[in-house]
């Protein structure tokens, strides 16, 4: 079993047990962290040096719809739910063949593991038949990032004489053949949730519930995933972020949509701090109490923890990732603060207000999924050959599907362009 050491880091482990450090090492076992502390006494195959480095659990994407990756930079103008209905699930995915579904949800996870996401729910709205199933979770597999895979069914055009997609019934059989077959376990980076209702329902925006309707939601179990950036864009009720903490809740955070912005669960962090601040700001003004005499009750780590722990335990995976600690699988992320995004705060800053505020994609240094590397040194631990040709099929696919589905609302580029895709 290999052994990697992570000198001298600055660590935020999200687990109140464990603590956090100026200065520790983690000693990572296999897949697993075997123990955090300050200068461990342990032989390892590899030392990581996490000298100016804060080291943190990888975040946990709560509601992203992976496939959507070669769709980007479309619908940032459209007008909500309306405008995101027809041209995606009425026009443009009733193109996709299951090869487009699998370069969107490689390219796409390949992504989310370059922004430090180690965790992704992969709501997935495409799905046809078995063959796009299979296509859609063979790229799961492929990229080496954290999955779970939420199996939900297409959204067509309702058509005259035809039952809409929203009163058919749910395809039992094809649940059943990924339960008892290649997603049985739920012990594997890739495991299985029904995109529907049940006992343990996680349910995506929820901004419309009114207080009675709220608790009666989290009274029966639920859970809430904010998409705070695409409900800013699009929805008339700030997004479920304290009002869920109000009721003792974890919000969880996702990024939803690439065709309205780029999915970076830091992008995601940062904008819900910032929101709720916001909301949090003009109540206190409104009581007569701004500025505020006291400590404000959103602070930059309870981002962080909405972040990490708050997806994995939304999705019950909080006994395996979202926080660091000895036992649990090593999903984390390494960030340089000596960039200039960061520069000079690394000297003495609070790590969970530069996390939050200052740090993006291009100071993450290093990502772990289970211990091992698929981010290092910057870069994608990911064949570059076979990159730069995914990314060209994927263009390919792009331009096809705007052409088949007759998409004219932005301009088309003039073919494909080798290696544009940068790890």
């Amino acid at each position: 079993m290999s052994r990697t050491l992570i000198r001298n880091a600055s660590i935020l482990s999200m687990d109140p047990a464990v603590g956090d450090f100026a200065q520790a090492d983690i000693l990572i076992e296999g897949d697993r962290i075997a123990a955090i502390g300050p200068g461990l006494n342990a032989a390892a195959d590899e030392v990581v040096d996490g000298t100016h480095r804060i080291v943190m659990p990888g975040m946990v994407n709560a509601h992203i719809h992976t496939w959507e990756f070669q769709l980007r930079g479309i619908g940032a103008d459209w007008v909500g739910s309306r405008d995101y209905h027809a041209n995606l699930h009425k026009k443009l995915a009733t193109y996709y063949t299951a090869r487009d579904v699998y370069l969107g949800n490689l390219l796409g996870a390949l992504n989310q593991l370059r922004n430090g996401t180690t965790t992704i729910v992969d709501w997935c709205h495409i799905l046809r038949d078995a063959e796009i199933t299979d296509a859609a979770i063979d790229a799961l597999e492929e990229s080496g990032i954290r999955a779970v895979f939420a199996r939900g069914t297409v959204k067509p055009p309702e058509r005259e004489g035809a039952v809409p997609y929203y009163k058919q019934p749910f395809p039992r059989d094809e649940i059943h053949r990924l339960r008892t077959g290649r997603l049985a376990t739920d012990d594997g980076l890739v495991t299985l949730a029904m995109a529907i209702l049940g006992p343990d329902h996680n349910i995506g925006h929820g901004n419309c519930f009114d207080d009675t309707e709220l608790k009666i939601v989290l009274d029966a179990g639920c859970t809430i995933t904010a998409t705070n950036l695409t409900e800013m864009l699009n929805y008339e009720q700030p997004a479920m972020l304290g009002r869920l903490v109000k009721h003792g809740a974890t919000p969880s955070l996702g990024t939803d949509c690439d065709p309205y912005f780029n999915s970076s669960m830091l992008w995601v962090m940062r904008h819900a701090f910032l929101h709720q601040r916001e909301l949090d700001n003009r109540s206190l003004h409104a009581e007569g109490k701004w500025p505020a005499s006291t400590q404000h009750s959103t602070l930059t780590r309870d981002a962080i923890y909405w972040a990490t722990m708050g997806g994995a335990k939304a999705f019950g995976l909080d006994g395996k990732t979202g926080s660091l600690a000895p036992g649990k699988q090593a999903d984390l992320i390494m960030i340089d603060t000596r960039g200039m995004n960061i520069f000079p705060a690394h000297a003495g800053g609070n790590p969970a207000h530069i996390v939050v505020m200052y740090a993006e994609t291009s100071d993450i240094e290093n990502v772990m999924v289970a211990g091992r590397f698929v981010k290092r040194d910057g870069r994608l631990v990911f064949d570059a050959g076979r990159l730069a040709r995914l990314t060209d099929e994927l263009l390919a696919s792009r331009l096809r599907l705007f052409q088949e589905g007759s998409f004219k609302s932005v301009p088309v580029e003039r073919g494909p362009q080798p290696g544009r895709f940068l790890v």
